[in-house]
């Protein structure tokens, strides 16, 4: 489980209150007066009957004024996004990031630093992905890496790497590793991390996962290769899918947050699975963390 139940997600994506369509405002349920300008946080669920220019049903939003989830620092600069917000000066979803580094950043593309105990320092893009509760990290992290080093593989293929969280907290386990990412911001943050860690035989290739895959394979001389797999929530490609199947590593381990997109991509698989572990990382939500460890099955 979580280290921390509340206050650790240091990061909060809140909406501001946009007007209804100028023609529509008074159709609206009770008119404009109902409007409160000044809030930011979620789109209510039922929509609203005024459509814009583009056809675009509109909403309101309900006020947040404290996160129970989120971290203090967070929760102490959602007021000053508030005034920017009934000034008329924000649009479209927020950011509050919050770092040990940099504190609290609302500039998506402000690259920024985060400090995790036993792994290092990791510098990505404020906007960008990278687990919001850090309290639970280093230790899931763990997990992953020794499900990843058993039997001594050499090679490590680090999928849907982000910044190279995978890759260089287990750097010191493998002879080589390849990241592969399809954001081109992120791999050359990855490429930063490395050195900053002083890790030069860690290799980052901006490419989707097929052809990432497809490249680690032209390279590779050794079978000892293990992949560790960590998708967005729609999990894997079919053609991703393919060419794992054509690399056939001895060991694969998945990293899933959706366990039905991880179970549609583990149906054709020439491997043995184990039992997941599962990572509470988003409490009281219903989202989990998941790890899988499949072996490639033996042939006779």
């Amino acid at each position: 489980p979580s280290p921390k139940v509340y206050h650790y997600r240091t990061k909060l994506t809140p909406h501001p209150q946009e007007p209804p369509p100028r023609r529509q405002r008074l159709a609206w349920q009770g008119g404009e007066a109902s409007v409160d300008y000044s809030a930011i946080g979620f789109l209510e669920q039922d929509w609203g009957d005024a459509r814009d220019a583009s056809g675009r049903r509109w909403r309101k939003v309900v006020d947040v004024r404290s996160c129970p989830i989120a971290t203090e620092a967070l929760n102490e600069a959602l007021p000053a996004e508030r005034t920017k917000a009934k000034s008329g000066r924000l649009s479209g979803p927020l950011l509050l990031r919050d770092t040990t580094e940099d504190g609290v950043v609302t500039d998506p593309q402000q690259v920024v630093t985060e400090v995790l105990s036993e792994l290092g320092a990791f510098s990505f893009r404020a906007g960008g992905f990278f687990q919001n509760n850090s309290s639970i990290l280093p230790a899931f992290v763990q997990h992953v890496l020794s499900a990843a080093v058993q039997d001594s593989p050499e090679v490590l293929v680090d999928l849907y790497c982000g910044v190279g969280l995978f890759s260089l907290s287990g750097a010191n386990h493998f002879q080589r590793i390849f990241g592969v990412e399809v954001e081109p911001v992120a791999v050359n943050l990855a490429r930063r991390n490395a050195a900053a860690h002083g890790h030069g035989h860690v290799q980052f290739l901006a490419a989707d996962a097929a052809n990432g895959l497809r490249e680690v394979a032209r390279s590779l001389r050794s079978e000892k290769v293990v992949v560790v797999v960590d998708p967005p929530r729609q999990g894997l490609k079919e053609e991703a899918r393919r060419a794992l199947l054509t690399l056939r590593p001895q060991r694969m381990v998945y990293v899933s947050c959706d366990c039905a997109t991880q179970a549609r991509d583990l149906k054709v698989r020439p491997t043995r699975p184990t039992q997941p572990m599962t990572h509470d990382c988003t409490l009281p939500s219903h989202r989990r963390r998941m790890a899988r460890t499949l072996w490639r099955r033996a042939t006779s």
